[in-house]
Order: C-alpha cells, then structure tokens, then sequence
C-alpha cells in the first residue's frame, strides 16, 4: 500500500473512540500520515522485521514474551503490560497492521482501559510508548512481546543488559 491509502478507514476506530470518556477523547487523537511516518521510524522502523511483516524478536531478545490463546487473555495481558512498562498518563501511539487504520495516539491510562477495544480494531498491532521507548507487539497467532526499542536503528549495536 502506498502512503495515500495511510488512515482511508478511519471509521474501524469508531468502536475504540466511542468507548472514550469525554477526558479521554480529548486526548486521544489520529495521526496524519507524516506523523505515523515519524512514530514508525522511532520505534518500529528501528527493529529487525521478519518477511512476514513482524518484529524479529529472536534477534533483539524482548524484555517478556507470552503465547495467549483467549482474547480475554490478551486482554488482560495488554493491559497489564501498558501499565507496567508505559509511564501513567504519558501518550502511547497505536499502529494496527493495516494502513487503512489510522494511528491513535492517546495517554496510556486511556490505553489499559480500552485494550479490549484496541485488540478489537486489528489482528495486528504495536503500542509504543516514546516516553519510555518501549514496544509492545501483539501478532495473531497469539505472541505478545514487549521489548525497549533501541536509541538508533543499528539493532545488532543494541545493549541488552539494561
């Protein structure tokens, strides 16, 4: 898909951003084009990719990773791990794995009260935290992973001690 195609379907967010509070919704907002750009060359962008189209956690190992059958329990695992790894009331960004689907950024209070509505939207999805540079990555065959996004696109050059 061409970058034109970026967010042509905003209405697949109409079942998240109905769910919003009116604090929420006024704070939660979708990314242009250019700004999804941005948001994928400081997170996704600077990890190795699989042909497939994931993140390729087998060479940057992640910080958890987790098979999840139910949705329930994805569910329940995403929101756990918003708040666990991202800062409170900080943004996150969501990418979906469809393009047609705009990017959301929102605070990511927002985000653990909604992750059923965030799964909801697409098979596939990231949540990045800029704040805290960490990714999360739910793939649906059911692997979530969460992993600190390195500070430069060189993955090999990545310190894992941290």
């Amino acid at each position: 898909m061409t970058v034109n195609m970026y967010g042509s379907n905003p209405r697949s967010l109409d079942d998240l951003l109905g769910s919003l509070d009116p604090d929420e919704r006024g704070r939660t907002r979708l990314l242009d084009a250019h700004e999804n750009t941005q948001m994928q060359e400081l997170s996704i962008n600077r990890m190795p990719q699989t042909s497939w189209g994931t993140i390729d956690w087998e060479r940057l190992p992640p910080l958890e990773r987790r098979e999840v059958r139910l949705f329930e329990e994805a569910e329940r695992l995403l929101t756990e791990w918003i708040r666990k790894y991202f800062s409170p009331d900080f943004p996150v960004v969501i990418f979906w794995g469809n393009l047609v689907v705009p990017s959301v950024e929102m605070p990511s209070v927002a985000a653990a009260n909604h992750s059923d509505e965030i799964l909801d939207t697409g098979y596939d999805l990231w949540i990045f935290g800029p704040k805290d540079a960490v990714l999360i990555e739910y793939y649906h065959e059911g692997t979530m992973t969460v992993w600190r996004v390195p500070a430069r696109c060189d993955a090999d050059a990545v310190d894992h001690s941290t």
